[in-house]
């Protein structure tokens, strides 16, 4: 079977093919292209991308750690569905190690360390400006961890990435919601605010402002039950 032409697939070329078709799929089930209890068969997708089944293999496992898909013996792999009271819970617990991770990482903020968050904010601006969503949550994501990792947690930094991964799926319900990502956007030029002033208080209110909406929108859009 012929190599796939990578110059033309979804995303620029990773360091194996088995992350980069991690990527694809992660991308296909976060925009809804694939929904929640749909079978992934492995060869199938193998021959779309004209590759072998090791690299899908390794793909479906890892988004199985990821929590974004299921593997059924006998049965195959199912894209997985997530309770909303699960999401729930997740964006509390990573709401708490958050601000944990906000606490140790303000004091050992430096000046570069801000004028990268500054840029990663301006990048937000023109992803919104673009309606380019896919782009404006992989930059969301960068810029929360840029503050975490100061922090200089790596066990922290970790079990907060862990936890992005298994709500993005919540957030991808509403990431298309103008008015609801412009009040975020809002919120992310006030964090940076606050950063720059060192003011650990005011970040940590911005920051249960910022999930609680998370919450609340969660709650009316998804049902009980269901992703």
């Amino acid at each position: 079977m012929a190599d796939v032409d990578w110059t033309t697939t979804e995303l620029a070329l990773p360091p194996t093919r088995g992350e980069a078709i991690y990527e694809i799929l992660r991308k296909r089930i976060l925009s809804g292209t694939l929904l929640p209890g749909q079978r992934l068969k492995a060869s199938a997708l193998a021959a779309e991308l004209g590759v072998s089944a090791i690299p899908v293999r390794e793909a479906l496992n890892r988004l199985r750690a990821d929590a974004f898909v299921t593997i059924e013996p006998h049965k195959g792999a199912f894209v997985s569905e997530l309770p909303k009271e699960d999401l729930i819970e997740y964006l509390e617990i990573r709401l708490r190690l958050e601000c944990l991770a906000i606490e140790k990482a303000v004091p050992r903020l430096e000046n570069s360390d801000l004028e990268e968050l500054e840029g990663l904010v301006r990048g937000l601006d023109e992803s919104l400006s673009l309606h380019d969503w896919l782009s404006y949550a992989g930059l969301n994501r960068t810029f929360h961890q840029r503050v975490y990792r100061a922090s200089n947690s790596a066990i922290l930094v970790s079990e907060i990435d862990r936890l992005f991964s298994l709500t993005e799926r919540g957030s991808a319900l509403f990431s298309m919601d103008l008015t609801y990502v412009q009040k975020s956007q809002a919120e992310h030029r006030a964090i940076l605010a606050a950063l720059k002033d060192r003011n650990t208080a005011k970040i940590l209110r911005l920051m249960h402002s910022h999930r609680q909406r998370n919450v609340t929108k969660l709650k009316r859009v998804a049902p009980s039950g269901t992703n």
